[in-house]
């Protein structure tokens, strides 16, 4: 809900943009402020109960859980650089440009 919202609920002047933004990103930080902790706690139970009898499994189990965090957080850089190129840049005459470019990305959450 926050990142749609964040997306499209930030039309209007500077300070309704910043209002609804910091709203919006307080609910998103809110939901994965939570979730951070459950999911450490989720993987080290399952790796615990997988019932192998191995730590080195189920350290592993955990490890990895944390791993793929990594390519979530980089996964926003790439599609902005993605977007960047597709959309371009306002003033170059390329297509819509960085307003649509900035709304996609905050949708995207």
């Amino acid at each position: 809900f926050g990142a749609l919202a964040s997306a499209l609920l930030t039309i209007g002047d500077e300070n309704v943009f910043i209002t609804v933004c910091y709203i919006c990103r307080l609910i998103i930080g809110i939901g994965i402020g939570g979730n951070y902790p459950l999911a450490a706690t989720m993987s080290s139970e399952a790796a615990a109960g997988s019932g192998d009898g191995s730590k080195a499994k189920s350290g592993f189990k955990v490890a990895g859980s944390f791993f793929w965090q990594l390519p979530g957080l980089l996964s926003v850089y790439v599609f902005g650089l993605i977007l960047a190129v597709i959309l371009g840049e306002e003033g170059t005459g390329k297509t819509v440009g960085t307003a649509v470019s900035f709304r996609l990305l905050l949708g995207c959450g």
